[in-house]
């Protein structure tokens, strides 16, 4: 039993001694730690903007904006397909706005696009009861920029009315 306890002791003497010289090494301080934490997010505040990240939220909002356009341009082809008959329906973009337009000319819902995002392009697209689409000015294709310089397309193919949404 004797024999334990100088077992355990020698046990006790080592864990003490590997704890002392722990804490002869060098270590860092709670200030310096932060000191460093700091130093680093400034470098990333300065650095960050340069590689694009100063614009991410005009690119979201972009991009959102652009997939919800292709959502109503498809809901609109959708509603001519359901309506039947030789009657249109349309979207027309307009400078800051665009509106979804029944037949006969009534204006169902106009969107506002968001401040700084301007399109160019088709300003006009009909779909008809067969699902195809038509435009009596421009290619078929609406592009979307923001003023950094970022862009989305929306192409509408004519003969079957689909509607394609590319980053170029």
């Amino acid at each position: 039993m004797g024999r334990d306890i100088s077992i355990s002791a020698y046990i006790c003497f080592v864990f003490n001694y590997t704890m002392l010289k722990a804490k002869d090494k060098l270590s860092y301080t709670i200030l310096e730690v932060i000191l460093i934490i700091l130093l680093v997010v400034v470098w990333l505040g300065v650095t960050l903007p340069r590689f694009g990240a100063g614009d991410l939220l005009n690119r979201y909002r972009l991009r959102t904006t652009v997939y919800n356009i292709g959502s109503d341009m498809r809901s609109t082809r959708a509603q001519a397909i359901t309506k039947g008959g030789t009657d249109r329906y349309s979207i027309r973009f307009e400078s800051n706005q665009y509106q979804i337009i029944a037949p006969g000319g009534e204006v169902i819902e106009t969107k506002e696009l968001p401040s700084g995002i301007t399109w160019s392009g088709t300003s006009q697209y009909d779909f008809t009861s067969l699902g195809e689409a038509d435009w009596t000015i421009g290619s078929g294709i609406t592009t979307f920029l923001t003023a950094s310089g970022e862009q989305w397309t929306i192409a509408v193919i004519r003969p079957t009315g689909i509607v394609r949404i590319q980053k170029p």
